[in-house]
């Protein structure tokens, strides 16, 4: 059986470079184990602090990885958006009127609407 003095059993590290250990100072207040801990180095607490930060670093990886993707698609996207704005542009330069012909330039327009449309980000 573990002899105690009221005292937290926790080694702690000493501050400095050299990293002695000493005994948590705490006065211990929870048993866990056959041994005195105090609220801090309480062991459940410990690992329940642990997995919090763990599941904060898990969302934080999925977000950047969310982003990284989306940001791959848009860049995927540019050449298709290049084409769709040289085209209405080429054909602005041409002051042909959008709007008269149906089979060149509504396919233009649908052809840029259709490239905005795949580089908007995608919602699962």
């Amino acid at each position: 059986m573990t002899t105690h003095n009221g005292k937290c059993q926790e080694r702690v590290r000493e501050p400095g470079d050299w990293g002695g250990f000493h005994q948590c100072p705490r006065k211990g207040v929870v048993w866990f184990e056959h041994k005195l801990y105090c609220q801090q180095h309480n062991p459940p607490t410990v690992k329940a602090k642990s997995e919090a930060r763990s599941q904060e670093h898990r969302e934080k990886w999925e977000k950047e990885a969310r982003d990284r993707a989306e940001t791959a698609h848009r860049v995927d996207c540019y050449p298709e958006l290049l084409a769709a704005l040289e085209a209405i542009s080429n054909a602005w330069a041409n002051k042909s009127p959008l709007s008269w012909q149906p089979d060149g330039h509504f396919q233009l327009l649908e052809q840029a609407r259709a490239a905005i449309a795949n580089a908007r980000p995608q919602t699962p």
